[in-house]
């Protein structure tokens, strides 16, 4: 394992940059770098890459000077295999969870659901948030691995969403944790590889979903907007 000094060294030799150096613990960003050759370059990275091997820390440092397709998917690969080991469920803590909602108690959804199709098993947090203003694509949950929390998007609180749908929803982010995201042979990531897509596809109201959300699909987009 690499000390910060070492790391920042290794990095600034690679790259023939100077800059200055911090390390983050981000859930998200892992790696940015600001700065120009008119000022001096900042650079943030993640503490887990204190423990990467040379090829990944080449693959950084190319990735900083060059921005390639090849160096990214090492890279990308690397966090997903460290982010498994990651765990920020203590952050949990300090978020509101919502669960009781004016129509819809994500709550018992979750723990319906959890008996039905998982036996149980299943230990996550589940709460409303706020839906997202000005997206060109609709969001009607996400799942956040290392806090194992779900976020349902709050427009679907309302008569004009099924039950059913809801469901799904619910049901969709819950199998991220079952069948998690990953990188294939290519380096392309994949949330719906086609074992997530199998295993979607054994809600009982399946169908029923897809055809109610291909036929609201305009209507739900215009709420969205509305927002």
């Amino acid at each position: 394992m690499l000390t910060p000094e070492t790391l920042a060294q290794v990095l600034q030799e690679y790259t023939g940059f100077k800059f200055d150096f911090m390390l983050n613990d981000n859930r998200t960003c892992m790696i940015s770098m600001k700065g120009n050759r008119f000022f001096k370059k900042r650079l943030s990275i993640h503490r887990m890459f204190l423990q990467a091997p040379d090829d990944v820390l080449q693959a950084v440092a190319r990735f900083l000077k060059k921005r390639d397709k090849k160096s990214n998917r090492i890279i990308n690969v690397f966090i997903q295999n460290q982010s498994s080991h990651l765990d920020h469920t203590p952050k949990v803590k300090k978020i509101t969870i919502k669960t009781t909602g004016v129509l819809y108690d994500l709550q018992a959804i979750y723990d319906e659901i959890n008996q039905y199709y998982f036996d149980k098993k299943l230990d996550l947090k589940i709460t409303w948030s706020k839906p997202g203003r000005g997206l060109n694509h609709i969001v009607f949950g996400r799942y956040f691995d290392t806090l194992k929390l779900i976020r349902i998007n709050q427009m679907m609180d309302d008569p004009f969403f099924p039950y059913e749908f809801v469901s799904l929803v619910v049901y969709h982010e819950m199998l991220h944790h079952v069948v998690p995201s990953y990188y294939d042979q290519k380096g392309h990531f994949r949330q719906h590889g086609p074992v997530f897509k199998a295993e979607e596809k054994k809600f009982k109201q399946y169908s029923f979903c897809q055809k109610w959300l291909r036929a609201n699909k305009k209507e739900i987009f215009n709420r969205q907007k509305a927002q």
